[in-house]
């Protein structure tokens, strides 16, 4: 296989659905929706711990006898490095009442999205290991917000 690095999902898909590549890994959210359920793409496995409900016919790469194999998407919020303690407390609790919300989670959950939010303490932690993880190829579970 050789790796064919695109700046986006947009390119790629557009390269996927010309057959001009012939497989790709990308993340779930941007396909789940309109091209999974449209039959445009197919998803041959998943590059995590468990299955996700929208898509229960298709295994993870465990499953179909690849172990190791677990991709974590996750998002962060930035705020300068002097910004307030209270000020970064009110965005937080700002931002999680938010996506405490039912449509929320309903939109994350639509997309194959697991929610879990973290502190700004566990961010700072999570941030770097995380990219230090990526960078190795040695991905763990995922998390977004709760």
């Amino acid at each position: 296989m050789l790796h064919v690095p695109f700046k986006g999902l947009s390119p790629m898909l557009t390269e996927l659905l010309a057959d001009r590549i012939d497989l790709s890994i990308a993340p779930l959210p941007g396909l789940i929706g309109q091209q999974i359920e449209s039959g445009a793409v197919r998803a041959l496995g998943l590059a995590r711990a468990e299955r996700v409900p929208q898509l229960m016919s298709v295994p993870t790469f465990a499953e179909s006898g690849v172990p190791g194999i677990e991709a974590d998407a996750w998002s962060a919020l930035f705020a300068p490095a002097r910004t307030p303690a209270p000020v970064i407390e009110r965005l937080y609790l700002t931002i999680a009442t938010r996506c405490r919300r039912i449509s929320v989670r309903a939109t994350m959950a639509k997309q194959g999205i697991p929610a879990a939010l973290k502190t700004t303490d566990g961010d700072r932690r999570h941030a770097p290991r995380r990219s230090g993880e990526m960078g190795r190829g040695d991905q763990g579970g995922q998390s977004v917000m709760d």
